[in-house]
């Protein structure tokens, strides 16, 4: 038999639950979406739960077991992956945070993301590579998409042990990290930590980006928050995990930085910003290619999960008709007898909640001459009655290269 190359639609967040301001409808259910309907009703839909059933998840535990990996077994913590995704070659030993520019008033955090600020960052984050000194330990900050940042630490006996200064709400002051165990590294690290929480907030107060921004009335930036600190990946490659040459199409750090992991190619996409408006039409170009010389290709979006997180249902239902529309130039472009299309997200964030929830996560799988359910449309009621039923993430990959005729028999999970 032909094998068949294989291509994930990956709508970060893309889950959700009746809104008010969608008729309670979900973004999905309320959506216009021909191309992905059309695919229903020709393909197989189910439920995934991307760990087990209640738990909710971060995009890259997620993630990682729709890629086939055990979480569990090769989970690094996020902050390596959101390094290695900005183009920082972590060293053994480096200690990786991902971080959050923030908001602070009256000594408490007033907002998590600093109004999501859209400005280049990069300025903040050359300062307090430059300025902040701690005893024999490199500091490294650097700007990833809006908010976000990564901050690594470089110095002997460090440990990823160690609290988050994240407090991970608002109404409450930085978190002061605490070690994890009575491992003397994790209690080194966790003072080096808050000596860079106390220097990096003085440092961000006075600075002149701030200036710009009061003047435009924007939230000022005079905090950051460290959270899930993690070391360098040891992780088997994509290709020797699923005998597939795979490549991912994103413009975001954390999903760069798992493929960066996992040895998959990572096409650079003009437009591509990780937000609502990244740009789609790249996008679709990038896979289009890719799928001539990868036998396996991961088209992320993340705007979907922006939207929720911003609980803003309209621009999540827009986010999700861009994508149908990316999708169908897409199947336009390759031949549709040698494909497996997969459909789904990473987790589920309702726009009600604003927050991951533990809700299974609807997922659609078509090629040509599947033994299609009765289904009519793709959503969440939907996949409820779906021919996959409801499987783990992790199974994902194994049913995919099933419908596209590869050998699995020296497959290894």
């Amino acid at each position: 038999m032909n094998k068949k190359k294989i291509i994930v639609f990956l709508a970060d967040g893309l889950g959700d639950k009746p809104n008010t301001t969608l008729s309670l409808k979900s973004p999905l259910e309320y959506a216009n979406t021909p191309t992905i309907d059309d695919l229903a009703k020709n393909g197989i839909l189910g439920l995934h739960d991307p760990i087990e059933p209640g738990y909710a998840v971060e995009s890259d535990v997620g993630n990682l077991a729709i890629l086939g990996y055990n979480p569990d077994l090769y989970y690094p913590g996020r902050g390596s992956f959101e390094a290695l995704g900005v183009g920082i070659n972590l060293e053994d030993g480096d200690i990786a945070f991902r971080a959050n520019f923030a908001t602070m008033k009256h000594g408490v955090i007033y907002d998590r993301r600093a109004g999501r600020i859209t400005e280049d960052t990069s300025i903040l984050s050359e300062t307090l590579t430059n300025k902040i000194k701690i005893n024999d330990v490199k500091v490294i900050v650097y700007s990833g998409v809006e908010h976000r940042a990564v901050v690594v630490f470089r110095g002997l006996d460090l440990s990823n042990k160690i609290s988050d200064t994240d407090p991970h709400k608002t109404g409450v002051a930085v978190s002061t990290s605490l070690p994890l165990n009575d491992d003397p590294k994790s209690k080194k690290t966790a003072k080096i930590i808050n000596s860079f929480s106390k220097q990096a907030t003085e440092i961000l107060s006075n600075h002149e980006f701030n200036i710009n921004r009061n003047n435009q009335n924007c939230l000022p930036v005079n905090t950051i928050l460290l959270r899930s600190a993690g070391i360098k990946p040891v992780i088997p490659s994509f290709k020797e995990m699923h005998e597939l040459k795979g490549a991912i199409i994103c413009g975001v750090p954390l999903i760069r930085g798992i493929g960066v992991s996992l040895s998959m190619n990572l096409p650079k996409i003009k437009g591509a910003t990780g937000t609502v408006k990244t740009n789609l039409n790249q996008k679709a170009k990038a896979a289009i290619d890719s799928l001539k010389v990868n036998d396996f290709v991961y088209v992320y979006v993340k705007g979907t999960d922006s939207a929720s997180h911003d609980r803003n249902a309209k621009l999540k239902v827009d986010m999700i008709e861009k994508i149908d529309k990316m999708i169908n130039k897409i199947l336009n472009s390759i031949d549709l007898k040698n494909i497996v299309i997969c459909i789904t997200g990473d987790h589920c964030t309702p726009v009600s909640e604003g927050e991951h929830s533990g809700d299974p996560v609807p997922v659609l799988i078509w090629s040509e001459k599947i033994n299609k359910d009765s289904t009519s449309c793709f959503n969440e009621k939907e996949a409820h009655k779906g021919g996959l039923n409801r499987i783990r993430a992790i199974d994902l990959i194994k049913i995919m290269k099933k419908y596209g005729n590869w050998d699995q028999s020296r497959n290894v999970l």
